[in-house]
């Protein structure tokens, strides 16, 4: 073998070793997922739970200290992906739920008659969950 000959299978080597390993290391990727609602949101006064479980955003609410609560399943979600509005109705009347990810502990709660008359607007804070 000729000194052109290793300087060539040399080159070779030293040119495709960096491409080899490129392309057999993994690059992780982040997943694109849209951070959901969930959680406990409350005041001295009111309670509402959000959940999200097989493709469906579920609304419980109720009055500190009384037993009697909503519940209801299967928002519609408007808004914008900075701005999410979760909407539930029940017979006419619309139970929102505003909720804004760069200001994920509160979300702004509205009820709306059937006639369009708001009868709730309250801010609530999420609660602490203890570990």
């Amino acid at each position: 073998m000729t000194k052109l000959h290793q300087i060539a299978i040399a080159a070779i080597i030293g040119l495709s070793t960096p491409m080899l390993f490129t392309s057999f290391d993994p690059t992780p990727v982040m997943a694109q997922t849209e951070q959901k609602l969930s959680g406990v949101f409350n005041d001295n006064k009111w309670s509402v739970y959000i959940s999200y479980d097989r493709n469906t955003y579920r609304y419980q609410a109720g009055r500190v200290g009384n037993e009697t609560e909503i519940d209801l399943a299967g928002a519609v979600v408007g808004g914008t992906s900075d701005r999410r509005t979760y909407t539930w109705n029940n017979g006419g009347t619309l139970y929102q739920a505003i909720w804004q990810k760069k200001d994920s502990d509160f979300i702004r709660v509205r009820v709306l008659s059937p006639n369009g008359k708001e009868i709730f607007n309250r801010l609530l804070r999420r609660e602490e969950v203890p570990y």
